[in-house]
């Protein structure tokens, strides 16, 4: 077996052994599938611009949020009498 891929379309060669061979699927022209769907049009697959942009914008803040320096602010940094 070759280390380098076959090209193949399963439209034209649809009796090949993927098992046996190593192929990488790449349909023709002639046997590409359809990409659009009868129920496309009824899916959402994301959230309406302004929510998404609102979303983005609190996980930016909450990302790039003021954090303590290493070591500051840890509960191990307090004396234990202090530790509630």
């Amino acid at each position: 077996m070759s280390d380098t891929p076959l090209v193949w379309c399963p439209g034209c060669r649809p009796e090949a052994d993927q098992i046996a061979e190593m192929l990488e699927t790449l349909w023709c022209g002639t046997h590409m599938p359809e990409r659009a769907g009868a129920d496309d049009g009824a899916v959402s697959f994301g959230l309406d611009p302004g929510t998404e942009a609102e979303q983005s914008r609190a996980l930016c803040a909450f990302v790039h949020r003021d954090r303590p320096a290493m070591g500051e602010g840890l509960l191990s940094d307090r004396p234990m009498d202090a530790v509630g």
